[in-house]
């Protein structure tokens, strides 16, 4: 009951500040959480997540619905072979984070134009620049919640995250 209640409330913040950090400094909170807990939860609860906050948030949003579950599913798929070139806890590990992020953004401006307004939006250099910024400015967030979770790791699991 305790987990249903915290996961309720979790959840119904971070739709509110993820709009709002999306709508006022054009920011996202949730690719960082998605990088930062994949393969450190359990499959299961971690894809019943990711599923539900794109629903949620393609309805506030007002975007396609399963627009960010297949954004997210490509940046999944593009960190995963990242991390093969560059080793997830090396020092450079954050690189692969940084061009997720940057994929996620793109992704999202390239999508949202084509599949509601079916034209696909040139790309200008003040929006690349502005992707660039936002997604560097993701990196110190991604290290401040990898300390964050560092303090929930059980011992004995390697990096699961316990939720007891």
């Amino acid at each position: 009951m305790k987990k249903v209640l915290l996961f309720t409330i979790g959840f119904l913040l971070l739709v509110f500040f993820e709009s709002f950090l999306l709508h006022v400094f054009s920011f996202s909170l949730f690719i960082i959480l998605v990088l930062s807990s994949w393969k450190k939860i359990e499959d299961l609860p971690f894809y019943l997540f990711i599923t539900l906050f794109s629903i949620v948030f393609d309805t506030v949003l007002h975007t396609s619905l399963g627009l960010h579950m297949i954004v997210i599913a490509l940046v999944l798929l593009v960190t995963h072979l990242l991390w093969y070139l560059i080793p997830r806890d090396g020092v450079f590990g954050f690189i692969p984070v940084f061009l997720s992020v940057f994929l996620y953004y793109i992704l999202s401006y390239l999508l949202i134009s084509l599949l509601q307004d079916r034209v696909l939006i040139p790309f200008t250099w003040d929006f690349v620049l502005n992707t660039f910024i936002k997604s560097l400015l993701s990196i110190p967030v991604y290290l401040g919640i990898q300390r964050g979770i560092s303090f929930f790791r059980k011992d004995d699991t390697g990096g699961k995250i316990k939720l007891k």
